[in-house]
Formats: structure tokens, sequence, C-alpha cells
């Protein structure tokens, strides 16, 4: 069953002609992730929930620009309508942290042509490296050969990302470079992905994640730790280990963000 037959058939159960026990829809807070994508069935069944929850705070996080599911009916406007009722606020988060300044400024420029934004402050690069943007035309149907042949030429000490459209071209694209030594990886799922390896993630929840490891290793060696110390020993990674596999979180070492120190 498609998200969108879901919501249809539900939101008419949440409606005033039909009695539902309140101990099963009463929510207190409504987080609507990707709200951009929302079609008139899943904006149907939102209302539904405000309606029955006069109390409920509603979250609704989303990019307009990135409405890519207009072929199955969602729309962007359903987000605007959230932001419009009595009592919202809206807040535009402008800080990048996954790309470099120069892609972040293409990305700016070719976003003044989209009309009816709701965004109209300017996003910023949070890293330190420019990168680069290249846009090459090619004339011929097949681009399979050009395309290995460019990232030949431009490959660095870095890694490169190829998206196509579908799975039949990304498994052309990788034979080729492996044929021409380019070491290649084909994915298609998300298989092995591991949500803490995102730097967005580690950057926001590092600093509470260590404060708490400390305190659970603290009270694990019952000992008096005194700025990283234990009987002239400063406290190495190492310790953390067990505690960071119990939290299920990637042993790997982490770094702290800007501003970011130990705790005491």
């Amino acid at each position: 069953m498609k998200d969108g037959n879901l919501c249809a058939r539900l939101s008419p159960y949440l409606s005033t002609e039909f009695e539902v026990e309140p101990t099963r829809i009463g929510k207190t807070v409504l987080v609507i992730d990707e709200a951009q994508d929302m079609g008139v069935d899943e904006y149907a069944l939102v209302k539904a929930l405000m309606d029955r929850n006069e109390e409920m705070r509603v979250i609704a996080v989303g990019d307009d620009d990135q409405n890519i599911y207009e072929f199955r009916g969602s729309d962007s406007r359903y987000l605007y309508h959230l932001s419009r009722m009595e009592g919202s606020r809206f807040v535009e988060m402008t800080e990048n942290y996954r790309s470099a300044s120069h892609i972040v400024a293409f990305a700016n420029g070719f976003a003044q042509g989209i009309r009816h934004r709701m965004k109209s402050t300017p996003i910023v690069s949070k890293r330190n490296d420019a990168g680069w943007v290249e846009l090459t035309f090619y004339q011929s149907r097949y681009m399979y050969e050009p395309l290995v042949e460019q990232l030949l030429r431009c490959k660095g000490g870095g890694t490169s990302c190829v998206l196509t459209q579908t799975n039949e071209e990304a498994v052309v694209i990788a034979a080729l470079l492996r044929k021409r030594g380019m070491n290649s990886k084909l994915i298609q799922s998300m298989d092995g992905f591991c949500f803490w390896n995102l730097a967005e993630t580690r950057y926001f929840t590092f600093p509470v994640t260590f404060r708490y490891l400390w305190s659970s290793l603290k009270q694990r060696r019952g000992r008096d730790w005194t700025n990283g110390q234990e009987q002239g020993r400063r406290l190495r990674w190492q310790d953390f280990r067990p505690l960071l596999r119990k939290a299920g979180i990637p042993p790997g070492k982490q770094k702290l963000g800007p501003g970011q120190q130990n705790p005491d």
C-alpha cells in the first residue's frame, strides 16, 4: 500500500464524524520530515491530527527547493500553508555543512530562477574548502565514455560521486571505470549506511554524547577523575570504546566541533 493511499484511508477516521478513542490519537508533538513532499492526502491527515489535538505542537522540516516528487502529487504549497497558520513561526536554516563554498554559490544563483520560493536568505557554506563547479554540454545521446574520461582527468586525492537516472547506467559507468583502472563502488541500496557517519550528525550530537560517555565512564570506574587523569595517567580514547559499542556508535576517533571542549 502506498503512503498516500494509507493517509487517504486514515484521515476520514480522525474527522468529527467518526468516534475515535482520544488516547489513540492524542499527541503532544508532531514532527514532519521532508515536509515539502506532502500531497493532498498527507496534508489532510496532518490537518485531522491538528484538529483533534488543539495543543499539539507541529514541527515541519523541509526544503521547497527539493520538491522532486511532483509526479506523484507532492506540492510544497502544503508546507507553505503550515507556515502561514496562526501562531506559526517560519525559521530559515541557512548554514550548509555538507557542500563547499563554490557549490553553494552556484546553487544560490540557480535558485534565483525558481518562482514562488519560501526561502529568501542565501545559503552559507560552513566548510573551509572552495570546491569547484563545472558544466559540460554533450551533444551525444550516450555520455558514458566522455564522463569517464573527465573523471580520469580531474581525479585527485578525494572521491567522486556519479548520480545516474537508472541502475543500468550506473552499472555501465562502474564497469568502464574499473576497465580504466579506477576503483569504483556501485551503490544501489542503503545497506551498510550508518546515520552516525554523517558529518552533520556528529557535529550536533557529539557534545551531548561525549558528556554522557564521560559521566558513564566515571561511574563505571568508580574512581576520582580529575581533568581526565587517573593516578597520573591521562584518560585514553580506548577507555571509551566499550561504551561506544554499547551505544551503537562506531568507535572511530571523534573530532570536537568549533567551540567544543572536553567536559571537566
